[in-house]
């Protein structure tokens, strides 16, 4: 019901700051994120974030995933790791029908013995580093890279999470995304603060 509901709020042209409130809601309705504060800051950090890339993937297609039956969704962290207290919010859950697995890589060198990675959650430093010792790499792999802070799709990133005005916003790449073979849904180009690349 709840995802159904999502869906509905992502089709609607209305004021963004309302968009992005009501998608707050609806992130605590699906995943039970105590809303009682009265601003999504408030509440944890990182629960918010994981749910909203959650989301956020639901309405992304990466190429051939439906091909690779014999793997399951892959979302690495790289570096800290800044998830850690939020894996349980998806328990259970599902990603394209598949199951999803939390990889955690410590180092950059540790992406050459990961066979399977949709999302990878990464600074700005790591995802130029990355850029400069192994050009190429994350679009060949379709990897959608996530991140926050300034600059982070200007650097090359997909997908940029940041707290705008009390709200959970999203900056989105779409040259980027097209590189890598990663084709994001016109209803959440519609929700993104800003769109480069394009």
């Amino acid at each position: 019901m709840g995802d159904v509901f999502l869906f509905k709020i992502l089709g609607r042209s209305i004021c963004l700051i309302r968009l992005l409130w009501i998608q707050w809601i609806v992130i605590c309705s699906i995943f039970l994120v105590d809303c009682r504060a009265e601003k999504p800051h408030e509440a944890l950090e990182y629960e918010a974030k994981l749910a909203l890339i959650y989301n956020f993937a639901k309405f992304t297609t990466w190429p051939n995933i439906y091909k690779d039956k014999g793997y399951p969704f892959g979302f690495a962290i790289l570096g800290e790791n800044v998830f850690s207290r939020s894996w349980s919010l998806l328990d259970k859950k599902k990603m394209h029908g598949k199951r999803i697995s939390f990889i955690y890589l410590p180092k950059i060198k540790a992406l050459d013995t990961v066979k399977y990675v949709q999302i990878l959650y990464c600074t700005k430093k790591d995802l130029e580093l990355i850029q400069k010792e192994r050009p190429g790499l994350l679009h060949r792999l379709s990897i959608l890279t996530v991140g926050s802070g300034k600059g982070f799709v200007e650097s090359g990133g997909i997908l940029q999470l940041d707290f705008v005005d009390d709200h959970l916003a999203f900056k989105i790449n779409i040259g980027a995304a097209r590189k890598s073979q990663i084709e994001v849904s016109s209803n959440l180009l519609k929700l993104a603060t800003d769109i480069i690349g394009d």
